[in-house]
């Protein structure tokens, strides 16, 4: 309404300007009228002109729009009829103006509004026929009009005249409001359902880039001759590439292939990062003809998924069943070990016992080192064996430092390989804890191996246990172990993932990103807690807290 409102005023300044070069032709040039009539005459259009300054202030604010184009068009119509009153009255043609209002009252207001304003004009009208008929107020002679050489016989002092000529204003204003007001309702119930299946179309187009979005999809649409009609701005970010590229090139070929001939057809393409130093993108895409349209012409549609993701997620997890496979392997090949280690050791035994005194200390010591070396690789084969087998759900009293002795022999061997040290702080009280011995040892090899692996050569790790303490905040008894290396520590920005499945900050390939993931899920279990109390480039130190059994209390 308020677009009709600002419509309306820049219709009536172009009627005031038409008006007034009328009043002065008709008063000045052609002697239509006396002059004395210009006053009144142009007194009208002035007030029209101020109102019209009033009218446009208004507009500005939407609630009064309406109100303002309904007191404009009454207004209007009482003008038109002092303005007729003054140039012939009913007799002047150009009382048919009155039509005007109604056209554009069906245009601009409700059907019922505009038969009211045609009903306001005609009634005017008649009003004014009336007056003038009856002698109430005087008629002014318009010149153009005929008078039968009689300048006391007026056409508005005709009884019959005035009868025919209201009746034939009031027959045509309610014409035209009908055929007017009639066009203008299908119009705008044209326009309601255009704009509601516009709203509707922009809406479900929204919803739809708004769905592929948030799932991460990229979507195109393509007509016979391989031209993008429409894309979504997933696809181009993941096809950021140049056009010339190879991988456009496929892609346009994979979809001739598919509007020519109407098969589905998904396809994965190798995407290089389009950030510097953004690892390639395996980007998965679907491609499919389009039902022709009026025109019989077919059209071809691709859907695109990022799934380098999923494709590291299988890769993982074929590396972890090959991990398995190679621990079960691991397994049966130091029970195979053990048995003939057993021997070894058991014979250099039996000949250090027996003939010592006939040999000389050289060999002596040569059988030591045997009889040393062949416990080790017992003691390594029978960790190796207890840390395979599969672990009992039952939790029993242990002892958190044989534990975590345990736990280092097993990878004391690796430490050596890599030139660090090793280095192990026990409390003088190791606490008890109601715990599964096989997963703790699981959790306390993976930590001590992921530091093993972050230290370099000459580096140290370092492995403490504390002694029973309170935890004010969980109001419990809890033993503290710390696990620190001197590494280069975990990269920024990593910290909150490393305990995420399939995540790992080592190079690719040489770690399956399930280790972390696993020891927190078994220290949760525990009821205990796993976490990284700091990290920089001067290395790392994990923190393992539980909660400690005290036999004499019963906690």
């Amino acid at each position: 309404m308020q677009a009709n409102a600002l419509w309306f005023i820049r219709m009536r300044w172009a009627a005031i300007i038409v008006a007034t070069a009328l009043v002065l032709m008709a008063t000045l040039w052609f002697d239509f009228l006396p002059p004395r009539l210009i006053f009144p005459l142009l007194s009208i259009v002035t007030g029209l002109g101020i109102l019209n300054f009033g009218y446009s202030y208004l507009s500005k604010y939407p609630e009064h729009a309406a109100r303002s184009v309904t007191m404009q068009m009454y207004v209007d119509l009482l003008a038109l009829m002092g303005m007729l009153h003054f140039s012939g009255g009913i007799e002047n043609p150009l009382a048919i103006i009155g039509l005007v209002h109604v056209v554009i009252a069906g245009i601009i207001v409700s059907r019922r509004q505009s038969f009211v304003v045609a009903g306001v004009s005609g009634g005017l009208f008649g009003l004014l026929a009336w007056l003038e008929l009856t002698e109430i107020i005087p008629h002014y002679t318009f010149e153009i009009f005929p008078h039968d050489g009689d300048e006391e016989l007026h056409a508005a002092h005709d009884v019959m005249y005035v009868i025919t000529r209201v009746l034939l204003q009031f027959v045509l204003l309610f014409v035209f409001c009908f055929f007017v007001s009639s066009i203008t309702r299908r119009l705008r119930e044209r326009e309601s359902r255009l704009r509601e299946m516009t709203i509707r179309a922009i809406r479900e187009r929204l919803l739809l880039e708004q769905s592929l979005e948030t799932t991460g999809s990229g979507l195109r649409v393509i007509d016979g001759d391989l031209k993008e009609m429409w894309s979504n701005d997933r696809w181009r970010s993941l096809f950021a590439c140049s056009p010339a590229s190879p991988v456009r090139a496929d892609l346009d070929h994979v979809a001739r292939g598919v509007i020519e001939r109407g098969s589905l057809i998904a396809s994965e393409f190798v995407v290089s990062g389009g950030a510097k130093g953004e690892n390639a993108k395996i980007v998965q895409v679907t491609s499919a003809r389009i039902a022709p349209d009026s025109e019989g012409v077919f059209l071809g549609v691709q859907l695109a998924q990022d799934v380098t993701d999923a494709h590291e997620i299988q890769n993982q997890m074929i590396r972890a069943e090959k991990l398995a496979a190679v621990g079960e392997l691991s397994a049966q090949i130091s029970h195979e070990i053990n048995n003939p280690v057993g021997i070894i050791s058991a014979k250099a035994r039996l000949l250090r016992s027996r003939r010592t005194e006939e040999m000389s200390g050289a060999v002596a010591s040569e059988i030591d080192k045997i009889i040393m070396l062949a416990d080790r690789v017992a003691g390594v084969a029978k960790g190796f064996l207890g840390f395979g087998r599969p672990s009992q759900q039952e939790r029993v009293l242990s002892d958190v430092c044989t534990i975590v002795q345990d736990a280092c022999e097993l990878v004391q061997h690796k430490a050596d390989r890599n030139g660090v040290d090793l280095t192990v702080r026990l409390s003088e009280q190791c606490p008890n804890l109601l715990a599964n011995r096989d997963q703790l040892e699981q959790v306390f090899v993976n930590l001590l191996l992921n530091a093993i692996d972050a230290t370099e050569r000459d580096g140290t790790v370092t492995v403490s246990v504390s002694s029973e303490m309170w935890d004010a905040e969980e109001k419990r008894s809890v033993v503290q172990l710390r696990f620190v290396d001197s590494g280069k520590g975990i990269p920024e920005g990593d910290e909150q993932r490393i305990f995420e499945p399939f995540f790992s900050t080592k190079e690719k390939g040489e770690g399956t990103g399930l280790g972390l993931s696993v020891c927190k899920t078994l220290i949760d279990e525990h009821g205990g807690s796993l976490t990284i109390e700091k990290t920089s480039e001067s290395g790392s130190c994990f923190l393992v807290q539980l909660p400690v059994k005290n036999p004499s209390s019963g906690v």
